[in-house]
C-alpha cells in the first residue's frame, strides 16, 4: 500500500515532505467519496495550511489519492467505531484527529443514512473550528442531502453562511430550523443566540418567546434580558430578570451577576432605590466588591444620602484608587452635598487618571460653575462637547454656552 513513510524514505522526498504530507492528508482526505478529480481539487487545497507551493500541490494532490485509496482498504469494517472516536476528538478539541476519523467512518460504507448524515455534520464542525468554511459548507450540504429537515443542521449551515457573508442563505436556513424545530427548546435557543449575534434582534426575540412557550427555562430568560436591555427595552428586560431571580436556580448563573445586571437596569430607569437595594444584597455577599460599593455610592448621592454615600465611595477607592470612576463618583456625591472644593479635587483626580471621562468633565464644569469660574466651566463644557456633542445629560449647558454646532476645541476665554 502506497503510503506518507514509504514516500518519506525517499531523497527526494525528505523529512519536509513526509511533514507536508501528514499536513495535507490530515486536513484533507476528505473526498474519499468517488475518486474523482474532486480528490486532487481537495489535496490541493492544503496550500492554505500546509507549506506547500503551487507547483507541488499536484504532486501532493496524486499522492493524497492513494493514499486515501489505500486508507479506505484499511479502515473497512470499523465506520461505526471510527465515527465515535472522531465526536470524542471534537468534542476534546483535537480537530484534526476527530476530522481524521470521522473521513475514514464515512467511506468505510458501514453507516446508515442518518449516521453518514451525523458524521458529514460533524465533520463539518471540524472544519468550522478550523475556519475552513467551504469545506464545512460541503459537509452541510452533504448532511442535508440525508436529512433535509434537521433542525441542527441548518442551524450549523446558518452560521457557517453567515461566516462567509451569504446572509441571505444563513437567513433561509435560520428560519428554516426555527420552523423545523419548533418544539424544540434548545434549537429555539441556539438559533435566537445566533440570531442576535447576527444583528437580527426581532428574529431572535421571536425565537426566545417560542422557546419560552415550550418551557421557561431560567438561562434563555436571562439571554432574553441580556437582549432586551441592549435593544434599550428596560421595561421587558426588568420584567425576565424579575422573574429569574424570583426562581432562582444556581446552578444557572451567581445570582450576584443577575443583580449586577439588573441594578445596572434600574439606574437607566433612574429608579435610584431599587439600584440600592440590590446593590445592598450583593455587598451583603461580596462586602469587598468595589463596583457595587462604587455604584451604591453614586445611587445614594442620587437620592440625597451624602454621607452613606462617601462612606461606600471611601470604600471602593481604597480598594481599587486607580479606578477613575470611582473619584468622580466621590466627587460627584461632594457636589451634591455643596462641598464644592473636595468635589474639585476628586474630579481632578478622576481627570488625571482618564482625561476624556465625560461624567467627570460634567461634573467638574458643574463644580467650577458653583466656585465662579465660568471661563473654566466653559472650558470643560467645550471639551465634553467634543468628546461626545450629543449627550443629552449635558445638552442644556453647550446650549447655555453656545456650544452646539461650533468650535468646541479648548479655550480660556
Amino acid at each position: 500500500m502506497f503510503n506518507c513513510l514509504s514516500v518519506s524514505s525517499i531523497g527526494a522526498f525528505s523529512s519536509g515532505v513526509f511533514r507536508n504530507c501528514i499536513c495535507a492528508t490530515r486536513y484533507y482526505p476528505i473526498a474519499m467519496q468517488p475518486y474523482t478529480m474532486l480528490n486532487f481539487k481537495m489535496a490541493r487545497r492544503t496550500l492554505k495550511i500546509c507549506s506547500i507551493t503551487r507547483t507541488q500541490s499536484w504532486y501532493f494532490a496524486i499522492f493524497c489519492w492513494f493514499f486515501m485509496l489505500g486508507s479506505s482498504v484499511a479502515v473497512a469494517g470499523d465506520g461505526l467505531t471510527l465515527y465515535y472516536k472522531g465526536v470524542a476528538a471534537l468534542q476534546d478539541g483535537d480537530y484534526d484527529v476527530g476530522i481524521a476519523d470521522l473521513t475514514k467512518s464515512i467511506i468505510t460504507g458501514d453507516l446508515s443514512k442518518n449516521q453518514l448524515a451525523k458524521a458529514y455534520s460533524s465533520r463539518a464542525y471540524g472544519f468550522m473550528r478550523r475556519e475552513a468554511y467551504d469545506l464545512a459548507l460541503r459537509d452541510l450540504d452533504t448532511s442535508l442531502s440525508f436529512v433535509p429537515r434537521d433542525s441542527w443542521v441548518l442551524l450549523r449551515r446558518c452560521w457557517v453562511r453567515s461566516r462567509v457573508g451569504n446572509l441571505v442563505g444563513a437567513k433561509l436556513d435560520c428560519d428554516a430550523a426555527l420552523a423545523n424545530g419548533a418544539d424544540n427548546v434548545a434549537v429555539n435557543n441556539s438559533i435566537a443566540e445566533l440570531y442576535a449575534k447576527l444583528g437580527w434582534y426581532e428574529r431572535a426575540l421571536k425565537a426566545y418567546g417560542q422557546a419560552l412557550e415550550i418551557r421557561r427555562e431560567p438561562f434563555i430568560l436571562i439571554n432574553r434580558a441580556r437582549l432586551r436591555a441592549r435593544k434599550g427595552d428596560s421595561g421587558g428586560a426588568l420584567l425576565d430578570y424579575n422573574e429569574v431571580i424570583r426562581d432562582y436556580d444556581a446552578t444557572v448563573v451567581p445570582k450576584v451577576d443577575l443583580l449586577f445586571e439588573r441594578a445596572a437596569l434600574f439606574l437607566d430607569q433612574q429608579n435610584y432605590d431599587d439600584a440600592i437595594s440590590d446593590y445592598s444584597v450583593i455587598l451583603s455577599e461580596k462586602p469587598d466588591d468595589a463596583h457595587a460599593l462604587n455604584n451604591r455610592c453614586w445611587s445614594l448621592a442620587k437620592v440625597g444620602l451624602i454621607r452613606e454615600a462617601i462612606t461606600d465611595c471611601d470604600s471602593a477607592i481604597e480598594l481599587r484608587p486607580d479606578e477613575a470612576a470611582f473619584w468622580d463618583s466621590r466627587g460627584f456625591a461632594y457636589l451634591t452635598g455643596g462641598d464644592f472644593d473636595r468635589a474639585l479635587e476628586d474630579l481632578n483626580m478622576a481627570l488625571r487618571l482618564e482625561p476624556r471621562l465625560g461624567y467627570a468633565l460634567f461634573h467638574r464644569g458643574l463644580t467650577y460653575e458653583k466656585l465662579g469660574a465660568k471661563h473654566l466651566a466653559r472650558r470643560d463644557f467645550a471639551n465634553l462637547a467634543e468628546i461626545a456633542p450629543s449627550w443629552e445629560l449635558a445638552a442644556k449647558k453647550f446650549a447655555e454656552y453656545g456650544l452646539l454646532g461650533k468650535d468646541t476645541r479648548n479655550r480660556s476665554d
